[in-house]
């Protein structure tokens, strides 16, 4: 499915201790394509470009309609009261509002550590939707990083939906009933092998509401 382009809503939003790279290079989310300065991805199904420019965010973002035109810049994000909904989605897929410096005020004082804090230094754990981060689970069993983009990129195209940022291409994830309409040959031509029986009946049971990605996610 291909709806066309959309309303662009450009605006900046401030991202203190972050690192774009680090984070979407760290092996957490497969989909995310460097271009220019920046990277093009998808957001729950909104196409997105992002691009870091010091403690700032600078983003494009298609679809839906800006509460006013052109570019905004965000600096609070504590509260969806006081952001636009997709700055507030944002800042939430990057995980802005956790303390990071405050989290890695508490790690012990240990060499080891230290030097582990400095290496991942602004790497955020990245707030994925929960059905994309189990069904990429699946298929990354035993398989490098470049596979598993190989992976995420076929049923991508041949199962998600065609959107554009700009000029450049990109699809959602394949929600869990469209996965579950499909066959196991249909997976297995994704390159997944046998992970395709197991992300088929996974997709099966969450779309079926066996499995309840919401219940599970406030487990503790």
């Amino acid at each position: 499915m291909d709806i066309g382009r959309l309303f662009v809503q450009r605006m900046e939003i401030d991202a203190p201790n972050f690192d774009l790279e680090k984070t979407l290079d760290s092996g957490q989310v497969f989909h995310w394509q460097r271009i220019g300065h920046g990277f093009v991805g998808v957001i729950g199904d909104a196409p997105v470009y992002v691009e870091q420019r010091g403690n700032v965010l600078k983003v494009n973002m298609e679809g839906g309609a800006p509460a006013t035109p052109g570019k905004r810049r965000v600096k609070r994000l504590g509260s969806q009261g006081f952001v636009p909904p997709v700055a507030y989605s944002i800042a939430h897929y990057f995980a802005l509002d956790h303390p990071l410096a405050e989290i890695c005020a508490s790690f012990p004082d240990d060499p080891v550590m230290n030097a582990a804090r400095e290496f991942c230094r602004g790497l955020r754990i990245i707030r994925q939707p929960k059905w994309e981060c189990l069904a990429t689970f699946i298929c990354s069993s035993t398989k490098q990083v470049a596979h598993i983009r190989q992976i995420s990129l076929a049923l991508r195209r041949r199962f998600g939906d065609r959107r554009k940022v700009g000029d450049h291409v990109v699809y959602t994830f394949p929600p869990a009933r469209r996965i579950a309409g499909a066959t196991e040959h249909d997976l297995r031509e994704c390159a997944l092998g046998y992970r395709a029986k197991n992300l088929l009946v996974s997709a099966q049971l969450v779309s079926s509401g066996e499995a309840d990605l919401e219940v599970w996610s406030g487990l503790s």
